[in-house]
Parts: structure tokens; C-alpha cells; sequence
């Protein structure tokens, strides 16, 4: 096996600085790994897909990467880029990072900011993955030969 790709799903509520309405976000995305050794140097994986953010984005396309470091760094980083509906640059940035004594839900809580393109916070985020969704999410597991 050079590598894997899997797919996953999580969606939340975001909020803007000095504002309590939360509104909808939602990311649908493929991870890849192209080379297996590579990966275990770098812990990088590509990562693209859709992003919904109400009132931002209906329905864009995001490219990035994530750090998949889940068993000796405990954690697994976001880091996506993606433009608004107005044609506005935004990053997204998020982490979750795995607690033993907590597995279930820190494996399954994404808190995160997107930021602009000048680095101003715009929101923050927390986004979660339903448990419900884990054979399909298993189930996307595929090598790359």
C-alpha cells in the first residue's frame, strides 16, 4: 500500500466576535495520502472538499491539509482554505486534540477560527462528527497502490 484516502463529515455552529447568534457550518472532505512513509515523516495529509457556513459560503470548495498525529502527538490539525460567496479569502483552522479520560468526545469535537485572509478573526467554530456516521466513515478507508 503507497497510501489511503478516507472521507469525513462534521458539522457544527459558528459565531461571530461580540455575537451570540450562532449560525450553521458544515465540511465534507476527502483526506489523501499519497506515500505511507512519507506521511509517517510528516504526519500530512492533502484534504479538500465542501464547506456550507450560513450566511458565508451556500456551498464552496475548501483545499488544505491535516496533521493526523492521533497516537503519539494526540491530536489531528485542520488547516483549509476556501472563498465566501462574496469572493472573500477565509481560512479555516481547527484541532482536535484526544484526552484518554474523554476519547469519545475529544475525538469527535472540532473547535476552530476561520479567519480572513489578513488573519482578522471572523468566527470561531465548533464542529462535531456523529457517531451515528461511523461505519460509513470506516467504511471510506481505501489504500492507494
Amino acid at each position: 500500500m503507497s497510501g489511503f484516502t478516507f472521507s469525513e463529515r462534521m458539522a457544527g455552529t459558528y459565531t461571530r466576535p461580540g455575537s451570540h447568534e450562532a449560525h450553521s457550518i458544515e465540511i465534507t472532505g476527502t483526506a489523501r495520502v499519497v506515500s505511507l512513509r512519507q506521511h509517517l515523516r510528516t504526519q500530512k495529509a492533502t484534504f479538500a472538499g465542501r464547506i456550507k457556513m450560513e450566511a458565508v459560503a451556500a456551498d464552496a470548495a475548501f483545499s488544505g491539509e491535516l496533521t493526523l498525529s492521533p497516537l503519539f502527538g494526540h491530536f489531528i490539525r485542520y488547516d483549509l482554505d476556501f472563498t465566501s460567496d462574496e469572493g472573500e479569502h477565509f481560512l479555516f483552522r481547527g484541532q482536535k486534540n484526544y484526552k484518554l479520560q474523554d476519547l469519545k468526545s475529544s475525538m469527535a469535537t472540532l473547535p476552530a477560527t476561520i479567519e480572513k485572509s489578513d488573519g482578522t478573526l471572523f468566527a470561531e467554530a465548533v464542529l462535531t462528527f456523529d457517531w451515528r456516521e461511523l461505519p460509513a466513515f470506516l467504511g471510506s478507508f481505501r489504500p492507494l497502490i
